[in-house]
């Protein structure tokens, strides 16, 4: 890949010497803009094989600790499990507490429509 890139750029140096008249200029251009485009690709490319070696050094590293030791998986796991269930109660304890207060709030306005019925019985 390396030898046919070094060759692609050799090429487009030398058409880069092509005399400016009208044609020649157009033909540059492109062969200048195709010459870009392939080195985009190619370290597309480049980046594209490094990210899937990557993926799959992970995957191998992750399927050898799922393989290792599978009390410290669980264990693992359990960790994970219990910060979850750390977050919801929290959740749940603040939900509980705006709803001690609604409740209180609401009990204090039946407490007013019962006084406020008394006092226009009497």
């Amino acid at each position: 890949m390396a030898g046919r890139l070094r060759d692609e750029r050799e090429r487009a140096f030398a058409q880069s010497s092509w005399a400016a008249d009208g044609a020649g200029a157009d033909a540059n251009a492109l062969e200048r803009a195709n010459f870009d485009l392939k080195m985009r690709v190619y370290y597309l490319e480049e980046q594209l094989s490094r990210a899937q070696h990557e993926y799959r050094v992970a995957e191998d590293e992750l399927a050898h600790a799922r393989a290792g030791n599978p009390a410290e998986v669980r264990a693992a796991e359990l960790q994970v499990e219990l910060g979850e269930a750390h977050k919801r109660t929290a959740q749940l304890e603040g939900d509980l507490a705006l709803a001690l207060e609604d409740a209180k709030a609401r009990r204090a306005e039946v407490a007013e429509v019962r006084t406020a019925r008394d006092a226009g019985h009497a």
